[in-house]
């Protein structure tokens, strides 16, 4: 990118690759996938803009997750000799259309703060800022805080997909109005086909990365307050 502060990081791009490998080494069940779940034949859809047989820019579009009708777009490249020629508008606009003749009620993307650039593109094609993220970085120098035990009247506890309702209504119960207008909170989100369930199995025993999700029970209440997922690199 033009500002390194909108670059993404060594880190990332490290998962990124890795993530593209197990994909490369999943192809053929993805592909079996496909016939079943049209959402997973259509995942890493996109167009590349070719000059001169070369390939100068690129761009993703897929399905968010199972569901048909929410689509997001991903990896707007363009290589920095060929920007401001109208390229990343043109390929923006064909994944919208594309993802239109697929049915979508909704296309989103994410943008870095700070790339004015790519913001007033996409404001220009009639995308709305409806929601952040927030990401904060850890010193591995820095000596690690004594942990905290939680209260006595909460509980943290390990995940399983049996508890997936529990996800569902936390989720449901905190997601701002204005997100849910764009991300609504429906029930297939979190609860998977038995067949997606066994594939997911199969598909984090070859990922290049381990992870737990831990829910936070207020027991008096016996309500589930809060959650926690972690992901790590297993190299």
């Amino acid at each position: 990118p033009e500002n390194e502060a909108w670059s993404i990081q060594d880190d990332k791009v490290e998962n990124i690759a890795d993530e593209v490998a197990m994909i490369r080494k999943l192809r053929f069940l993805f592909k079996f996938l496909g016939l079943f779940f049209s959402p997973i034949k259509d995942m890493m859809s996109g167009y590349i803009w070719e000059e001169d047989g070369k390939a100068v820019a690129l761009v993703n579009v897929s399905p968010k997750g199972l569901n048909k009708s929410a689509w997001t777009i991903g990896n707007v490249v363009v290589l920095p000799e060929h920007r401001r020629k109208g390229i990343a508008r043109k390929l923006v606009t064909a994944t919208i259309d594309y993802a239109r003749r697929k049915k979508a009620d909704t296309v989103m993307l994410d943008v870095i703060a700070g790339n004015t650039p790519a913001l007033k593109l996409y404001e220009s094609l009639g995308f709305e800022n409806y929601g952040g993220v927030v990401e904060l970085e850890y010193d591995p120098t820095d000596k690690p805080t004594q942990e905290q035990p939680l209260p006595p009247e909460y509980s943290l506890i390990k995940y399983e997909s049996k508890d997936w309702k529990l996800r569902y209504e936390l989720t449901k119960r905190i997601t701002p109005d204005i997100v849910q207008k764009y991300e609504a909170v429906t029930k297939s989100r979190f609860h998977r086909p038995l067949l997606m369930r066994a594939v997911r199995v199969i598909v984090l025993k070859l990922a290049p990365f381990s992870g737990h999700l831990y829910l936070i029970r207020h027991d008096g209440s016996d309500t589930i307050v809060g959650q926690i997922h972690y992901m790590t690199r297993k190299n």
